[in-house]
């Protein structure tokens, strides 16, 4: 794969359609530089690829994930940030969107204190995380792990 002829690289970007689960193959690449994935792919009809419960398990583990340290993903649910924050051992940074976050439903106005998402996401990861929203766009959550 070409990925594995790359020994220096350090980030991936991947803007791709939907990946079904072979062509998730991709994650099986030996490659050991890559630290910084980013997966927030899209088509030209915003046809998010959102990744699932057993798409985030096969990425984490991958030698891409077990690599990796700084990650931009969407997932379907908060589980599924859960299952990478927890089986990705180099991760220190974590940027996603989840698709069952009220803050994707467009004209939603959040009430700053009544967060229920974050509220869960930072009950049931240990202190070594900061669970935060992005000042910018609140779609995204921004998680530090120490």
């Amino acid at each position: 794969m070409f990925l594995d002829r790359a020994p220096n690289l350090y980030s991936l970007k991947l803007t791709c359609s939907k990946l079904s689960l072979p062509e998730l193959a991709l994650f099986k690449n030996s490659s050991v530089s890559v630290r910084r994935l980013d997966l927030y792919g899209y088509t030209k009809h915003k046809d998010w690829q959102w990744f699932n419960r057993q798409q985030c398990i096969v990425l984490c583990n991958s030698p891409l994930g077990i690599h990796c340290e700084v990650l931009r993903i969407k997932v379907e649910h908060p589980m599924d940030v859960l299952e990478l924050v927890y089986s990705m051992p180099h991760l220190r940074a974590l940027n996603v969107q989840i698709m069952d976050d009220e803050h994707n439903v467009p004209g939603f106005k959040p009430h700053p204190t009544d967060d229920e998402l974050l509220q869960f996401l930072q009950h049931s990861l240990d202190y070594t995380c900061i669970v935060t929203r992005n000042q910018f766009d609140s779609r995204n959550i921004q998680l530090w792990i120490r």
